[in-house]
């Protein structure tokens, strides 16, 4: 092994170690197109072994580091890999780090987990059960604020919050008996700011309705 490897061993066990039993670790040795290190071989290659990587589209030594992107394995499992260029003292690129994660393993995790959170994009709540019940309008019209925003109700802004309380405001949420407590005590805040948040649009709309 030339020299300029040996400092990234470790670096490659420890990868290896971390990402066990699911990833390969390899160095590539340019100069001689082989195998110069392996860890966790799982494609079943091992050191002195031709690197091809001149027949790899995804690796351009332009690059310092290249991926994640799609391979297939010699028993046709799905892999997920990442190279990085090892340069010389010159800058010339000298070999390659690559890390080979073998995800065809969680392919049935995800479909499982899939089947389990997925509902059918046609799937109703059955009205008989939901058109009276305030809570879960109120709590699917505060799903679906965060999730266009991408954001949580541990993460919001306050500018996000009072956006929400009004939306809800104006939708006609706070008009059921015991609704601005239930929301309240849903955002972790007074009744006090709930109400302080809804009322400059309130005066708007009043303002408005005056004709002033």
């Amino acid at each position: 092994m030339r020299k300029i490897f040996r400092n990234y061993v470790p670096i490659a066990d420890s990868f290896a170690a971390l990402l066990s039993p699911h990833a390969e670790v390899v160095l590539h040795d340019l100069e001689t197109d082989t195998v110069a290190y392996i860890v966790n071989p799982i494609s079943g290659r091992k050191v002195g072994d031709p690197s091809e990587t001149a027949m790899d589209e995804n690796i351009s030594l332009d690059l310092d580091v290249m991926g994640p992107y799609p391979k297939i394995s010699r028993d046709l499992h799905r892999m997920k890999s990442t190279t990085a260029v090892l340069r010389d003292e010159n800058g010339a690129a000298a070999g390659l780090f690559c890390v080979n994660l073998d995800v065809s393993r969680f392919d049935a995790a995800a479909e499982m987990l899939q089947s389990l959170i997925g509902i059918p994009e046609q799937a109703d709540q059955p009205s008989v059960l939901f058109e009276t019940d305030w809570r879960e309008q109120i709590n699917t019209r505060i799903y679906d604020f965060l999730r266009e925003r991408r954001t949580s109700l541990e993460a919001m802004t306050r500018d996000e919050r009072t956006e929400m309380i009004q939306a809800l405001d104006a939708n006609g949420a706070f008009s059921i008996r015991n609704s601005p407590t239930y929301v309240s005590q849903l955002l972790g805040i007074s009744r006090a700011t709930l109400y302080k948040a809804m009322r400059p649009a309130r005066d708007k709309s009043n303002d408005l309705g005056s004709g002033l």
